[in-house]
């Protein structure tokens, strides 16, 4: 159990804008190294293979370490947690920029701090959802994932305008940027203080890994949602790469190609700076069927756009209420999920996204090499039909909206 938290305004919560402003430093540069890492690697050893393997060792760490890194935020200070997450990244940026001005950058000094990244992100971001509910009273939260999700838009935004661009003025400088966000984020969370809380009983490791996954099986609610997510994400990921690549197909600059990004990022930040407002509006169900609703019709219309403006205003559309269905889902697991278990239902909730990510990526390359654009996105859309039908004649999202008011009332039960 955690001590009950201080009502004060979000806007004067102290301990809140540290732990986002923390977390914005580490979704930004995370951002910058996956845009900018390719191009290092392109740039030095002009290999595509090799950049396919840096980035495979930075999303299998991530994925194997993200149920473990549930129970160690369960079991941890999670402060310490974040705190050796935002030293561990800082040093590792701080080397590679030390390896490539010295002419001594090898592939596999590259290759670790890959690693290090992301056993860090899977390490944190568990332990930042948990500590959030630690510094956020329940009647804040969904303003909080709110502004949690306008921090994402805001990473992804930095970071297709930082990556590419630092690049050009220096192989070292997009690892500079980061290793001095990196320091300022460790700084911001050493003033950082969370509420004390009682740390449960040790058990077998396995075991308390495996709760966590119970849990969310265990609940109907949450069951259907992660299944919907999963198929969304895999559809969506996969969506996104084929418009990449036949957009790279069709001769399209670099330098356009990137205002995909941009224009996506641009929706979700919208998109999360109104989520308070349709929270108000919308029910909890509304919101979910309304996302998956949006993604089902546009997605259709991105096989026949015919140049990036049309294709990134489109993304930016769709993008523009998964921030109030991300709200609206992500308070009612914080209210519904005990303290002690906050961090491996997280954990368990990061490993399918990146699950979904993962899988999405290798059916869009697939559906690319195989079709081509037109036709994989038309398969992609056609994919997305799935998830709406679950949610359309699912009686379980149907009661979400009671649901919601329950657990606001207090009730902890899991169904």
């Amino acid at each position: 159990m955690s001590a009950p938290v201080s009502e004060t305004k979000l806007s004067r919560n102290r301990n809140f804008h540290l732990l986002w402003t923390a977390q914005a430093g580490s979704e930004l540069s995370n951002q910058v190294f996956v845009i900018a890492c390719p191009l290092l690697v392109a740039a030095v050893w002009a290999s595509p293979a090799l950049a396919g393997v840096a980035g495979f060792v930075l999303s299998a760490l991530q994925l194997l370490a993200g149920l473990p890194a549930g129970v160690l935020a369960d079991r941890w200070d999670r402060r310490k947690i974040l705190v050796f997450c935002a030293l561990a990244r800082a040093c590792a940026y701080g080397g590679l920029c030390v390896a490539i001005w010295s002419g001594a950058l090898f592939f596999p000094f590259l290759l670790a701090v890959a690693a290090v990244e992301g056993v860090a992100l899977a390490l944190a971001y568990p332990a930042e959802e948990a500590a959030l509910s630690q510094v956020v009273p329940p009647s804040q939260l969904s303003s909080a994932f709110a502004m949690n999700s306008a921090r994402g838009s805001l990473g992804q935004l930095g970071g297709n305008a930082f990556g590419a661009a630092l690049l050009q003025l220096g192989r070292a400088f997009p690892f500079l940027l980061n290793a001095i966000l990196q320091s300022l984020s460790f700084v911001a969370l050493l003033f950082l203080r969370l509420p004390p809380r009682e740390i449960p009983e040790r058990r077998a490791f396995s075991a308390e890994l495996a709760e966590g996954v119970r849990w969310v099986l265990g609940n109907a609610v949450l069951r259907i949602i992660a299944a919907c997510a999963v198929l969304l994400n895999v559809s969506f990921v996969a969506l996104y790469l084929v418009v990449l690549l036949a957009a790279q197909a069709r001769g399209t600059p670099e330098s356009e190609i990137g205002l995909l990004g941009v224009m996506l990022g641009v929706g979700g930040l919208l998109g999360a700076l109104v989520a308070p407002r349709l929270l108000r509006r919308l029910s909890p169900y509304a919101s979910i069927a309304g996302v998956i609703g949006s993604f089902v019709l546009i997605a259709p219309l991105l096989a026949f756009s015919s140049n990036v403006l049309e294709a990134g205003a489109l993304l930016a559309v769709s993008a523009l209420l998964a921030p109030t269905a991300n709200t609206a889902v992500m308070t009612y697991l914080m209210l519904l999920t005990p303290d002690e278990l906050r961090g491996r239902v997280g954990g368990a909730l990061g490993l399918l996204d990146s699950a979904g990510g993962a899988f999405g990526s290798l059916v869009g390359g697939v559906l690319m090499e195989l079709f081509g654009g037109r036709t994989a996105l038309l398969l992609c859309a056609a994919f997305m039909v799935v998830p709406a039908l679950l949610v359309a004649f699912s009686p379980v999202l149907r009661a979400f909206d009671h649901d919601v008011d329950t657990e606001a009332s207090g009730s902890t039960r899991p169904r």
